[in-house]
């Protein structure tokens, strides 16, 4: 969707066999400015500065975070933005989870604390954070999602940019309803 929209796009992913499909789906639909790249668990092998990095559902699957924001924060160029979406630790913690994590796959799911601390250390500032109530683990309802995710393009001055795109895009037939107020969810 935004690769007529943007100058590059490049994905990374530790897992060969992701990178594989996602180049197999990148020939399918002849996208000439989207490339992707294996992820070693460094971006020193990485020329190029991106003005924003979108990590979304990963950061809990990373055992040494602070590492990870750092990486991600060298590949930023002055200014650059990163997106990053995680579960709640806190709902892990109010439901008395033990080993604070919905997921046997999530080495930890963060609070709001933890990750604010994570994102200062890496070098990260200002940090917003945004959180969305009715997402509280289980599965995602892809509704409530959707409508989280536009007031938050909303209240970053984003969404007339992202329903242009998407209303760019009508062979897809992507549909975004715009929201009866600007307000995010506590």
């Amino acid at each position: 969707m935004l690769s007529s929209h943007c100058k590059s796009i490049t994905g990374f992913d530790v897992d060969s066999k992701a990178i594989g499909y996602a180049e197999s789906l990148n020939h399918t639909f002849n996208f000439k400015n989207v490339k992707f790249q294996l992820y070693d668990g460094t971006f020193s092998n990485v020329q190029t500065a991106f003005n924003i990095a979108i990590s979304m559902d990963v950061i809990e699957h990373v055992i040494n975070p602070v590492k990870y924001l750092e990486e991600i924060y060298k590949i930023l160029k002055t200014g650059g933005v990163l997106l990053l979406g995680t579960p709640n630790g806190m709902i892990a913690n109010k439901n008395k989870c033990i080993i604070k994590t919905h997921s046997k796959f999530h080495v930890m799911e963060y609070t709001p604390n933890e990750l604010s601390s994570f994102f200062q250390s890496a070098g990260f500032r200002p940090v917003e954070f945004y959180a969305n109530k009715n997402m509280a683990g289980g599965g995602y309802d892809i509704s409530t999602t959707k409508k989280f995710i536009i007031r938050l393009l909303r209240k970053l001055g984003l969404f007339e940019w992202v329903s242009k795109l998407l209303s760019q895009d009508r062979s897809k037939k992507l549909r975004v309803n715009q929201p009866k107020n600007n307000s995010i969810d506590d």
